[in-house]
């Protein structure tokens, strides 16, 4: 009872709002970016108090993490030790360094709860109600994988009916020290089975199985995700899955508090030219402490291919509206003899202008036609 006693009195005047992220120096530039928009979009009241779960970042990414410390935006720096866990099996594309919350609780030992962050995330809004959702007794909160669960079918692989994406979670620490949760989740590393692809996900995931509070799609909008070729979810799917009444993609977006770029995002933006949601993140990046940095940007070969398909749809629509714009005219002018002449006088061709168009999601390079100049005679 004197946890729970402890857990009740959580108010956002006395507590402020505690965030956690981990990374190593492969990961700095999109936590740092991550952590800049959480600070520009938060309200002015709020106060964060941020804590960093550093392995092995040099002295450099460090001191610009140190630059976004502020009276209303803590930065608190904890060395991580990822040696413990060199013997665990990594696969695929899931660095080592997820290993380390597991030791969230250590590390934040003044924390009653906190919300933990993925690096590859844009804050869009203010995390207070977030972080002071009632968990309800649940050890965690997070939001359900549509991709994990659905396509790759992660949840039957492990043994649970819910399968939860672990870059955003929000942590009852306080519990979790109750019930050495941090002692068990290792035991249970150590004998994973080989069925689990995503280390510390799916530890999760199963260990707290039925404990799980559900949080609402917009606390982890894995909306780049769903615009993978690979999973292309359409705003319906993403309705059905998550109980939402969204009318379109562009709703979902703007309702969005965090989006994630999560696993296999096939165009990150600090990865890729014109990559998913590249703008947005581009916007984060350019007032950020590592605004000054070079990126080292790769071409995408199949964002190319995309950007040339739409391309040539919007060449041919354009064609096609050119026709029809010309025959009404046409058509017109025979109607009405005594305003226009009956005789198009010169049609020029179409004239092929190279336009860049820029979005939140992608910056796109378009071949559009201008409507045809048309000379009429009396």
């Amino acid at each position: 009872m004197k946890g729970k006693e402890k857990r009740a009195v959580f108010s956002p005047l006395t507590c402020g709002v505690s965030l956690c992220v981990i990374t190593d120096n492969d990961y700095c530039v999109p936590t740092i970016v991550s952590l800049t928009s959480a600070k520009r979009n938060k309200r002015r009241e709020s106060h964060y108090r941020v804590h960093i779960i550093q392995c092995r970042v040099n002295s450099f990414y460090l001191h610009k993490f140190r630059e976004l410390d502020a009276p209303d935006f803590e930065i608190i720096i904890h060395d991580g030790d990822i040696e413990k866990y060199e013997w665990v099996r990594v696969k695929g594309h899931v660095p080592i360094t997820v290993m380390l919350k597991l030791d969230i609780a250590s590390h934040l030992s003044n924390e009653g709860r906190t919300l933990y962050i993925d690096g590859d995330t844009i804050i869009k809004d203010d995390l207070t109600d977030l972080f002071y959702t009632d968990l309800e007794g649940a050890p965690i909160a997070a939001v359900r994988d549509i991709g994990g669960e659905l396509k790759q079918k992660y949840g039957e692989k492990i043994g649970v009916k819910k399968y939860y994406n672990a870059g955003i979670l929000l942590i009852d620490l306080d519990l979790f020290r109750e019930e050495k949760a941090q002692a068990g989740l290792l035991k249970k590393q150590m004998n994973a089975p080989d069925e689990w692809l995503c280390l510390e996900q799916d530890n999760l995931n199963t260990y707290f199985n039925g404990r799980i509070k559900e949080l609402p799609f917009r606390y982890n909008a894995l909306i780049p995700m769903c615009l993978n070729r690979f999973y292309n979810y359409n705003i319906e799917d993403i309705n059905a899955f998550y109980g939402t009444m969204y009318s379109s993609m562009e709703e979902a977006e703007n309702d969005a508090a965090i989006i994630h770029f999560a696993g296999e995002s096939w165009a990150r933006p600090w990865n890729v030219i014109c990559g998913s949601y590249s703008n947005i993140w581009q916007h984060y990046y350019d007032i950020s402490p590592i605004r000054d940095q070079w990126l080292k940007l790769h071409i995408d070969l199949a964002s190319i291919h995309s950007i040339r398909e739409e391309m040539s749809a919007l060449e041919n629509r354009a064609m096609a509206y050119t026709q029809k714009y010309v025959w009404d005219m046409h058509e017109k002018c025979s109607e009405n003899s005594g305003c226009l002449s009956t005789r198009v006088y010169k049609l020029f061709s179409c004239i092929p202008i190279l336009k860049i168009i820029r979005d939140e999601r992608h910056t796109g390079y378009y071949l559009f036609c201008l409507i045809p100049i048309i000379s009429f005679h009396r």
